[in-house]
């Protein structure tokens, strides 16, 4: 473990020391060292062992081992959109808006969703908090939390390891870690790496044309750590990485009742699940840095002073045939550079009865966007001539803009025993959000991307950009509990939490000045209850809430043709619960299982247009929220078959289950009044996948094989009607079955 965020009291220190002894995991989620069986918290906390063990090597993987976690995307393992408890960014794919999950790496908030498919490699252990977390983590988590930990150098000795693996689809891995120390107790280093590359999963039926869903992608990381006294922890991080990859895997299913295109006629009919027939098949392109800087300092036995300092970057590029057809409809290259720099100041007083956190955080980050769209590009493929205005055959559009944010809060938290047993927690956080849009200018041209007119121009200065646009918000948002600690050590709790996610702007908007929209912050009151303990003789360890949440105007997003709107939906109703199991049966055998149940409704939603007249329509009150399954369910065990030579022979299976869910606000209805379609095929009916493992391992050696998706099972990620203009659904299909060898030395 790192050092101690914070100077402990014995009550801590009882609590870590409780978690050692007995497998739990130590977590900072309060931002504190406790037991994770001690925090009032949904939280699931899952160490870097347990995420190799259980095959989840990106964050894009982490729905198999956390309950009421979806997570989707419409560009692959690039800008996975997060979902907790029903609460996600549903199917907007604008690279400017923030995700009501905030996602933080080493405590760093990290403000691009592209930069959130982050590799998991040579980490402690990632922590993820459920239900709104608005007071010591507050930036835009209306739905939760996700906070990866690295490991950090420990300042005692040298140690590593590498880890090497080879799979079907020429799939090659290699991760290495080393660390030195160069004074002990004093001066450490650690450098870290990872590389992944694997052919196409998917095979192109069309000659010559590349296959999706293959490629390379490797990073790095390397942290000095420095402690020239006990009293003064400094930690230096650089970090960085890389993606070469195909584009993703789609599939194209027409909007007539058989499947075909009404534009091309083009259908499915005849290909299997992992064939595609793209005339184009383009790539993904993604580069992350950062560097990060964390102070401690412990002031005196009780109160302990930090400062978090980072700043990050990256690069976005996705060359898309979105329409998945041998006939070019519709190419999609969205690309974005960001940048973002954090501060955040922290103070933790811990006395007997009192644990007080004080901070103040100030964070910008700034999205360059340059979106590409070519439409119906098959008439030029066909030899169609330009006519006067250079569109015959087909045209395009280019969208540009540069979005800047803002965000200043303070914040406090403090945890008063009111009785040896009886903990009452209050915070409080106070957020400025500052927003603005400036150089934003969008033209329909030809199939060359030369103008032919302004869409999203200065109305007084047509062919320039539109003037700055401006946003501001602010919200205070909270925590109150009371937490009850039994004599057994296990908990009993009760907690309000306020979450707030900032007004955006609308990163859809292409055809006219007027789409350039501010939308109005999101709310969340949240309601929850729970325990968390053990079970014979410490034998099992379980955790257990049920949730209620109010929640008022989601941003929730609308595609009219090829442009995505932002509405704010009135409200919803969320409720649901979770158990999660950990335990052993037996000296050869452990196990760990948790299930989620989730209930959601619109009680305020009105979308839909009709095409004829452009009017809003249909009533969707009563509707599911998207990617939002009723139930989800994982489980796996951890047998130690046999004894062999210096070492144990393990089986690791694990099965995670995920309910039917729907991946739009509409449902099964109509997108607009006459629709003759509907939406019933934007969904995803319940599917149980299978992991396994079987691993022969002693103190230095682990080897053997793995598999994921055994059964090969069939199933969506992400669903998105194109129907309109496009005539077409376009969903975004799981992987194969994988499997292969591995093998790692420790030293």
């Amino acid at each position: 473990m790192a050092a101690p965020a914070h100077a402990q009291t014995s009550s801590d220190e009882s609590e870590v020391a409780r978690a050692t002894s007995s497998d739990d995991i130590v977590v900072t989620a309060q931002r504190r060292e406790q037991s994770m069986l001690s925090v009032p918290i949904a939280i699931t906390a899952v160490t870097g062992a347990a995420l190799a063990n259980a095959g989840v090597s990106d964050s894009s993987q982490l729905a198999t081992v956390v309950p009421n976690l979806q997570i989707n995307s419409a560009y692959g393992k690039t800008q996975p959109n997060f979902s907790l408890r029903g609460i996600g960014v549903g199917n907007e794919y604008s690279a400017n808006q923030a995700s009501p999950i905030g996602v933080y790496i080493d405590d760093a908030y990290i403000a691009s969703r592209t930069s959130q498919g982050a590799q998991l490699y040579d980490l402690e252990r990632i922590e993820v908090l459920r239900g709104p977390q608005g007071t010591l983590f507050g930036r835009n988590t209306t739905g939760g939390a996700i906070n990866m930990i690295t490991r950090k150098p420990d300042l005692s000795g040298s140690s590593g390891y590498v880890e090497a693996s080879y799979g079907n689809y020429d799939t090659l891995h290699g991760q290495a870690a080393l660390e030195t120390t160069l004074v002990e107790d004093q001066l450490g280093i650690r450098i870290a790496a990872n590389y992944d590359r694997n052919d196409p999963t998917f095979r192109n039926l069309i000659p010559g044309k590349p296959s999706p869903n293959g490629g390379t992608s490797y990073s790095g990381r390397i942290q000095l750590r420095w402690k020239p006294v006990p009293e003064l922890d400094v930690l230096l991080k650089a970090y960085g990485s890389k993606d070469k990859l195909t584009q993703g895997a789609l599939h194209s299913v027409g909007a007539t009742p058989s499947g075909a295109n009404p534009i091309t006629g083009y259908t499915r009919d005849g290909l299997g699940f992992y064939e595609v027939e793209y005339g184009y098949a383009g790539k993904r392109r993604t580069n992350s840095y950062g560097f990060l800087g964390k102070i401690s300092y412990e002031a005196s036995d009780s109160l302990t002073l930090h400062s978090l300092t980072s700043y990050d970057g990256g690069y976005f590029l996705v060359d898309n045939d979105a329409d998945a057809q041998p006939l070019s409809l519709l190419d999609y290259t969205p690309s974005s550079k960001t940048h973002q720099f954090n501060q955040e100041l922290r103070a933790n007083l811990s006395t007997d009865r009192l644990d007080l956190v004080l901070g103040a955080y100030y964070g910008t980050d700034t999205t360059r966007t340059n979106n590409n769209l070519g439409l119906y590009f098959f008439l030029r493929d066909l030899g169609a001539p330009p006519d006067v205005t250079g569109a015959t055959g087909g045209f395009s559009i280019n969208q540009r803009y540069i979005q800047d944010r803002r965000s200043t809060a303070i914040f406090a938290q403090a945890d008063y025993k009111l009785t040896d047993q009886l903990t009452l927690t209050a915070g409080l956080r106070y957020t400025w959000d500052k927003s603005k849009l400036r150089n934003a200018l969008s033209y329909f041209g030809d199939y060359d991307y030369e103008p032919i007119v302004y869409t999203v121009t200065d109305p007084a200065n047509y062919g320039q950009p539109v003037p700055t646009q401006y946003g501001k918000d602010g919200a205070l948002t909270g925590r109150l509990a009371l937490n009850y600690e039994f004599d057994s050590g296990a908990i009993l709790y009760a907690s309000y939490n306020r979450g707030y996610r900032g007004g955006t702007f609308n990163g859809g908007a292409y055809a006219s000045v007027a789409q350039l929209d501010y939308i109005k912050p999101e709310t969340v009151n949240a309601y929850e209850v729970g325990s968390k303990g053990r079970l014979f003789d410490g034998a099992i360890s379980y955790s257990l809430a049920a949730f209620y949440y109010d929640y008022k105007n989601q941003q929730t997003n609308e595609v009219i043709n090829f442009t995505g709107f932002l509405r704010n939906a009135g409200s919803a109703t969320v409720y649901g619960g979770e158990l999660e199991l950990n335990g052993r049966v037996s000296p050869a055998l452990s196990f760990n299982a948790s299930l989620g149940l989730l209930h959601s409704k619109y009680d305020q939603l009105v979308l839909g247009r009709d095409v004829a007249s452009g009017t809003v329509g249909v009533d969707l009150a009563g509707n599911e929220l998207p990617f939002a399954p009723h139930v989800t369910a994982q489980a796996g065990i951890d047998w130690t078959m046999a004894r062999i030579g210096d070492g144990d022979l393990k089986f690791l299976p694990r099965v995670s289950y995920t309910g039917h869910q729907w991946f739009s606000p509409f449902n099964d209805r109509e997108s607009f009044p006459g629709d003759p379609i509907g939406n019933e095929r934007l969904h995803q009916d319940g599917y149980a996948k299978v992991d396994a493992q079987l691993l022969w391992s002693n103190d230095r050696i682990t080897a053997g094989l793995y598999v994921k998706n055994l059964f090969q099972k069939h199933y969506y990620l992400y669903g998105l009607d194109l129907r309109t203009f496009f005539g077409l659904d376009f969903f975004a299909p799981a992987d194969p079955r994988t499997w292969g060898a591995m093998v790692r030395f420790n030293f």
